[in-house]
């Protein structure tokens, strides 16, 4: 990596971790060029997760409860 990219990763290293998650997402979408179809497809999926919420047919978990269910699979 070059000087710059190693000191914004440091700098990035300071912020809280659901910030450098947001953070690490944003970087990503900004390589490429998005397909259309999966685009359409995460639009889908996004809209269907929404109305399950809504209906009260999804059970939601905070961050902390998701993240120990993750981390404890490894």
């Amino acid at each position: 990596m070059s000087q710059r990219a190693d000191q914004l990763f440091e700098e990035a290293q300071t912020l809280p971790s659901e910030e450098r998650a947001i953070l690490a997402l944003q970087l990503l979408d900004s390589v490429g060029e998005p397909e259309p179809e999966i685009e359409r497809a995460w639009r889908e999926e996004v809209q269907r997760r929404l109305a399950d919420i809504d209906a009260g047919r999804a059970k939601l978990a905070t961050w902390h409860e998701a993240s120990r269910r993750i981390f404890a699979r490894g």
